[in-house]
């Protein structure tokens, strides 16, 4: 697990302006690891499976510390830079703390990845 602040990070997290097709999402806790930047080019929400490309550059573990790689069983914030604009779907998810729960799961996938009998 690389879940450490990662040095080469640190200034440019912190200098970080939001751009206009960019967004941070929450992850409570990550079935798997990767390392980042990471690509993806579908996004599954409930029944949609939506066509998108969505790059993430970094996560921030614990609230603080930028990282390359999301660890599994931690929580992270994810900043997720589309190519065009923020799918409807990632824009009406619930805001954290906002004491309603989430009714599905979001999925980021790359299309090579999903089994052939699921979605689109």
């Amino acid at each position: 697990m690389r879940d450490q602040p990662d040095e080469p990070l640190v200034e440019p997290f912190l200098a970080y302006k939001p751009g206009k097709y960019e967004v941070f999402l929450y992850a409570d806790y990550s079935p798997s690891e990767f390392s980042l930047p990471l690509d993806f080019d579908t996004l599954v929400w409930k029944d949609e499976v939506l066509d998108v490309h969505v790059h993430i550059p970094f996560a921030v573990i614990d609230g603080w510390a930028p990282v390359q790689m999301v660890s599994k069983g931690h929580k992270h914030v994810c900043l997720l830079q589309f190519d065009s604009d923020i799918p409807e779907v990632v824009r009406n998810l619930r805001e954290v703390n906002s004491n309603k729960s989430a009714d599905a799961v979001l999925i980021l996938a790359k299309k090579a990845d999903i089994p052939m009998n699921c979605g689109g």
